[in-house]
């Protein structure tokens, strides 16, 4: 445990592990484990997320070579977040079922933690990372709120 700073080799390791990139891969296949492709990450969003923490998980991830797909939680693509700023995802989760990620990272906010909790597809890509061993990952409301089953 601890805090992972930006310039530390804890955490320029951690992203090697999630991110080791090497070009190609098939974004939206089920090819994550095949050597040469990118890792695949899956970042859900719902109304009042927390728009800091997933701009930081999508910049910081991208920029370490990871395929990032934003997913929204609710009916329609644009989502707003927890100050008011549109976002704007890629697909509905629904879309994202079934798909192998590599790592699933929820940000946090109130309420939009708790949008993603209730949200079914959402809890079946969890159990399907969980029970397959993958990493999931949360801020700030998330490990309580969306992780608490």
């Amino acid at each position: 445990a601890g805090v992972a700073w930006a310039g530390s080799r804890r955490r320029r390791r951690c992203l090697r592990g999630v991110c080791r990139h090497a070009g190609g891969g098939d974004p939206g296949g089920a090819d994550g484990d095949e050597v040469g492709t990118r890792r695949r990450v899956l970042v859900p969003i719902g109304e009042g997320s927390e728009e800091i923490e997933t701009a930081c998980i999508t910049d910081v991830l991208t920029r370490a070579g990871a395929e990032v797909v934003v997913a929204s939680v609710e009916e329609g693509l644009q989502v707003r977040m927890s100050r008011g700023l549109h976002v704007v995802a890629d697909v509905p989760v629904e879309a994202c079922v079934g798909r192998r990620w590599d790592l699933v990272a929820c940000p946090g906010g109130m309420p939009g933690a708790e949008r993603l909790r209730d949200s079914a597809a959402l809890r079946a890509i969890l159990r399907e990372q969980r029970s397959a061993g993958r990493l999931v990952a949360a801020l700030c409301a998330s490990p309580a709120v969306v992780l608490a089953e």
